[in-house]
């Protein structure tokens, strides 16, 4: 059916959301960003930002909805800047977008910051103060597809509700057919997001069926949608993250054996800088 007809959930082009950094003060189970499972400072740059802006402004481009997102984006050393440059495009070549800010609202470095964001930018707080342990609850995340029972022969370009409702990605690696994608190559390191803005007619297909396949929220049984009280990681998710741990002491090795001071900044590929 889907190659007759096309997947069942696009990508959608008027939204997008942007993982400003995978620092967070919180660790909540099956964070699907993995900042609770994967703890890293891993961020755009300002300068990211700003060709993003760019791009947009070229191509004549119009978003409906900008999300401002982590980890935690207020942790983003550069976040009342960033929430400026967006506004600046906002306000000078769409200014029918609305830019909005997800925060935790947990501490209170968190709540000063979140109280210097413009009036005309939307704040969805969630209000968590990271003591109660109902707080810290995600939908299953860390479980793929691929070792569920009756999902071996299923076409994940597919995708799932997240890729209409949550928009187009853009993360330090480039953008993506949806937020959760993009925090997932952080993990994976497959490194194959887009590395300019997408066009109109790019669906992403082939992104949805490499990310989508190991990603929790493409299960439809209810169950799976349940928040979790517990962490859940399958194997194939812990492998990947063994890997990922492997990797990142590998590099810091690598960087401390190259600097004569012990301090370096490593360049990721594509349009976007780790830090």
């Amino acid at each position: 059916m889907t190659r007759l007809l096309g997947p069942q959930f696009r990508r959608n082009r008027r939204v997008i959301g942007i993982a400003l950094t995978y620092a967070c003060n919180l660790r909540c189970h099956n964070c699907d960003e993995s900042s609770a499972q994967a703890p890293a400072d891993t961020q755009m740059s300002v300068e990211q930002i700003q060709r993003f802006v760019n791009e947009c402004t070229a191509a004549n481009y119009h978003w409906d909805l900008m999300e401002i997102a982590g980890g935690e984006p207020t942790m983003h050393p550069d976040f009342l800047e960033i929430i400026d440059i967006l506004r600046t495009y906002r306000n000078r070549y769409s200014p029918h977008t609305r830019i909005k800010v997800l925060t935790n609202g947990a501490g209170d470095k968190v709540q000063q910051l979140v109280a210097q964001v413009p009036g005309d930018i939307e704040v969805e707080n969630s209000g968590k103060s990271g003591k109660r342990q109902v707080e810290l609850k995600h939908a299953t995340f860390n479980l793929t597809p691929e070792e569920v029972a009756g999902y071996e022969k299923v076409d994940y370009r597919n995708g799932c509700e997240y890729t209409h409702r949550c928009g187009t990605g853009l993360g330090p690696a480039g953008y993506y057919h949806c937020p959760v994608a993009a925090g997932m190559d952080r993990i994976f390191e497959w490194n194959i997001g887009r590395q300019s803005l997408p066009s109109e007619d790019d669906d992403m297909q082939d992104l949805a069926e490499q990310f989508c396949s190991k990603c929790g929220y493409f299960l439809k049984e209810l169950e799976y949608k349940k928040p979790l009280s517990k962490p859940l990681i399958s194997p194939v998710w812990e492998q990947a993250y063994e890997g990922y741990r492997t990797r990142q002491a590998e590099k810091l090795v690598t960087i401390s054996a190259g600097s004569s001071s012990g301090h370096a900044v490593a360049a990721a590929p594509g349009p976007a800088v780790t830090k």
